[in-house]
């Protein structure tokens, strides 16, 4: 439901106390301090010009801050999923099957778990006006940056090893993790959305 903001009620109730003037005026004499009723006339739909652009441009600007707001939980949204789609296809490529690192680098995609962590972390988390969105996204990011690092030293370990070698073990649990945050962005991102555009 729309509220207009003070001014715009200030100067709809002045151009309400100006036609009751008025048509007072007309009623009585015709004219009002000298002036013709014409002339008031054209001031008041002067002012109720001036009004009904003031009312047009706050609501354009209200629609334009709501879209704005949308489209950032949506590209909170579309990160969570890009990363989890990220997750899902290394995962399935390692499903019941031992890699060798260089198979493993090559499936990486040279660099999705970093390209993964740099989308989240180019998320502006205080432009979304929603704590709880945000702190999914934060766990998300914790979840990413932790798994970052492990992988790293898993493939330290692997490096050492006589015949090195990634299993699907290392990365299931990683897997499972990233799921669950990054489904509970996408859901309140979706319930957020949803709200917004009730209004």
């Amino acid at each position: 439901m729309w509220k207009p903001s003070r001014p715009i009620l200030a100067l709809g109730a002045a151009c309400a106390v100006a036609t009751f003037v008025v048509v007072g005026a007309v009623t009585k004499d015709r004219s009002l301090f000298g002036q013709t009723v014409a002339a008031w006339a054209q001031a008041i739909f002067a002012a109720a010009a001036v009004f009904a652009a003031a009312w047009l441009q706050e609501r354009f600007l209200r629609r334009q801050t709501q879209d704005q707001h949308r489209q950032r939980i949506e590209n909170v949204a579309s990160a969570a999923r890009w990363v989890l789609q990220t997750y899902e296809r290394i995962h399935q490529a390692v499903d019941g099957r031992n890699l060798s690192l260089r198979d493993f680098a090559n499936l990486d995609g040279q660099g999705a778990f970093a390209t993964a962590a740099k989308v989240l972390a180019e998320l502006k988390l205080g432009d979304l006006d929603d704590h709880e969105l945000a702190t999914v996204v934060l766990t998300l990011q914790g979840v990413i940056a932790d798994i970052s690092a492990k992988r790293e030293e898993q493939l330290e370990i692997a490096k050492r090893a006589p015949s090195p070698i990634v299993t699907e073990r290392w990365l299931k649990q990683d897997y499972v993790m990233v799921f669950n945050a990054a489904s509970a962005v996408e859901r309140l991102a979706a319930r957020a959305v949803g709200r917004k555009a009730a209004f």
